[in-house]
């Protein structure tokens, strides 16, 4: 038969042992996060998994300062009950114990006072002893800042007034060059026909250009502008001058074993008097 003190002892054994595992689980926990954060060297991540936070919601704040000190990631976020779960990523970047929450804020803007203390320490693998720390350096502004608009804008100056004088030196070069190789005058325009022509080689396109060469030229110096092309013909071989190229021409083409040797020369000379662009217009 059980007694009332007995069951008692009971009850307070079985306490003591639930409290025993508590215990012993909280321990085995907080060996774990202290492995975690077992004094991370600057420039090396570090973690704090599954660390409880209280609500609200909190999110890591921006770089934004060249000074900072510490650099916190959360990696991901849990609900637990009406509080959250965090896993977070640090690292430093100078030896010393630093206030985690500092780096922390809330999600919808607020400040994060609610959040308890999370202290890190960040330890430096190098010895400072015999060195000196060295000077920081301070942000300034190259010595040709103040000159730069006024470089471009002369540069873009230049690169145009290049450009425009490239153009119009080309196009007066190109000139020059259609001037150069353009025949001055009918004769010059006529001699590579006619001496294609005694030669035999003269194809139908430079028989046609021969042949309205030659008719426009007579038009204009003898003023038949309202011949037809059947009278000019007519005219043309009964005129001294006209005669002498057209009589040629019909040899070379038709009878060239009749056309003997010709003073090429001579036979020109009677279109030397007109310029070629006067012909054209």
């Amino acid at each position: 038969m059980h007694t009332p003190l007995g069951k008692s002892m009971r009850t307070t054994l079985l306490s003591l042992a639930i409290g025993v595992l508590a215990c012993v689980s909280l321990t085995a926990q907080l060996s774990d996060s202290s492995s975690v954060l077992e004094n991370p060297s600057v420039g090396y991540p570090a973690r704090l998994v599954g660390i409880v936070l209280p609500a609200p919601r909190v999110i890591a704040q921006a770089i934004e300062a060249r000074e900072q000190q510490l650099v916190v990631r959360i990696l991901d976020t849990y609900a637990h009950g009406t509080d959250f779960r965090y896993d977070i990523e640090f690292y430093g970047l100078e030896p010393g114990t630093f206030d985690l929450a500092d780096y922390l804020t809330r999600e919808d803007s607020g400040t994060a006072e609610h959040l308890p203390q999370i202290p890190v320490t960040i330890v430096s693998n190098q010895s400072t002893n015999g060195f000196p720390t060295p000077t920081p350096l301070e942000p300034r502004r190259a010595a040709f800042y103040h000159f730069y608009k006024t470089v471009l804008m002369v540069g873009g100056i230049l690169w145009v007034t290049g450009l425009v004088a490239l153009i119009f030196v080309g196009r007066k070069r190109k000139k020059r060059q259609t001037a150069s190789a353009s025949p001055k005058s009918v004769a010059e325009r006529l001699r590579p026909l006619v001496e294609q022509a005694a030669a035999g080689t003269i194809d139908e396109k430079g028989k046609a250009e021969l042949e309205r060469t030659l008719e426009v030229f007579w038009r204009r110096k003898l003023n038949l502008n309202d011949l037809s092309a059947s009278d000019l013909r007519k005219t043309l071989r009964e005129h001294p001058q006209a005669q002498e190229m057209l009589k040629q021409f019909d040899l070379w083409l038709y009878r060239p074993g009749e056309a003997g040797n010709v003073d090429i020369d001579e036979l020109l000379s009677p279109y030397q008097s007109l310029p070629m662009d006067e012909l054209q217009r």
